[in-house]
């Protein structure tokens, strides 16, 4: 659910709670009022569902690296516009670099556990530890040690753990979709695109990136009609699931390249700003 409080605020409260580290919004729309009514109710801690059952099939290297989000700038083709991230030097660290003789869908659960875990999943439970406590069961190191020696099959698509769940019947169902809007979908609202606008126009800004790269992203902005997406988006879930697997698969296995909307470039350059502002101004108090 939406928040009665202005866009700007629940900017602050996301980038207060979680510094910057990760541009998932979607799910704190409401203010953290979830969050912070559990707090005020005497809820100290609450028990999470992350876990390393594996991962669904994936059969390019481009598309686990997307998945978990482990994709440098190169990879996405719209980017080569912008002059200054064509010059952005970047290197992946070698121990997530496919290893010889490593199957995909290994390294790609090894990704999961060595990068997705500790750096993304990670910054999401960091927005909710100012409200309460959290435990991860699932990632109990017994179990992670369990599934780090089964073979890939069982892993993919979390086959053996379905095995399992399906033998116990606790008539409890399970969700089909997710809850939370599309990043996508949030920045391309009006007041958002208005806020990313005049950041990006800040003299903070200019301090950190070209003033031409930033007047670039500006311009690359646009503004979405929410109905005219509800009916894009319900046509284009329609298409998707009348397509074949086997088809998708196939198509999968040939893209060679990604694409970052460029209004999700221009909030991930918001968040960079206001964070340097931010600890620039610890670090000048500390000082002082």
């Amino acid at each position: 659910e939406s928040s009665k409080e202005n866009t700007n605020e629940i900017i602050e409260k996301f980038l207060k709670h979680g510094e910057g580290r990760i541009d998932h919004i979607a799910g704190y729309l409401d203010g953290f009022f979830i969050w912070k009514n559990l707090y005020e109710n005497g809820v100290q801690g609450i028990i999470r569902g992350d876990e390393v059952f594996g991962y669904n099939k994936i059969l390019s290297p481009l598309i686990v690296n997307s998945f978990m989000g482990l994709t440098l700038c190169s990879d996405f083709s719209n980017l080569k516009k912008y002059e200054f991230i064509q010059n952005l030097e970047q290197k992946k660290p070698n121990y997530l670099i496919q290893r010889k003789n490593e199957s995909i869908h290994t390294w790609r659960d090894r990704i999961f556990h060595q990068y997705r875990i500790p750096y993304i999943q990670s910054a999401l439970a960091d927005l909710k530890f100012p409200y309460v406590e959290q435990i991860n069961p699932f990632l109990s190191k017994k179990i992670v040690k369990v599934m780090r020696e089964l073979p890939d099959d069982l892993r993919t698509d979390k086959r053996l753990f379905k095995q399992i769940m399906t033998k116990i019947d606790i008539n409890i169902p399970y969700a089909k979709r997710d809850s939370n809007g599309l990043v996508i979908n949030i920045v391309k609202q009006r007041s958002m695109v208005s806020l990313i606008k005049e950041e990006l126009s800040s003299a903070d800004a200019k301090a950190i990136f070209p003033e031409d790269f930033l007047n670039q992203v500006i311009q690359n902005l646009r503004i979405e009609n929410k109905e005219k997406k509800i009916k894009n988006k319900s046509f284009l879930k329609l298409v998707k699931q009348s397509i074949p697997t086997n088809f998708k698969r196939f198509l999968s296995q040939r893209r060679n390249t990604l694409m970052l909307d460029d209004n999700v470039l221009g909030f991930r350059v918001l968040i960079i700003c206001r964070m340097h502002k931010k600890l620039s101004n610890v670090v000048s108090k500390t000082v002082e």
